[in-house]
């Protein structure tokens, strides 16, 4: 079993470092939002590891801490750049596309 952790751990984290180089390599320089795409990656494949690992034991509560942190920071990032995708800032009204 922790072989298997072990290589989704090294499966997330190889996946989210390819996704952010490949969004960094093909955005502007001064773009921090290239960087997004390999965080919320790892962060939601880290939680989904972590769901795994408490759910495979009975007094596991540190796992699911840890689950939930991570899956938060994703959905945060995701909330914070869907904001700032849809919503003009400085008139916080919702921009027609």
């Amino acid at each position: 079993m922790a072989r298997l952790a072990r290589g989704a751990l090294l499966a997330v984290a190889a996946l989210s470092l390819g996704i952010t180089w490949w969004r960094a390599s093909r955005s502007k320089p001064d773009c921090l939002t290239r960087y997004a795409g390999g965080y919320v990656a790892y962060n939601a494949g880290i939680g989904v590891l972590f769901i795994v690992a408490a759910r495979s034991t009975n007094t596991a509560h540190l796992p699911w801490l840890i689950a939930i942190l991570h899956l938060l920071g994703a959905s945060a990032l995701v909330a914070v750049l869907l904001r700032r995708t849809y919503m003009n800032v400085n008139t916080l009204s919702w921009r027609s596309r």
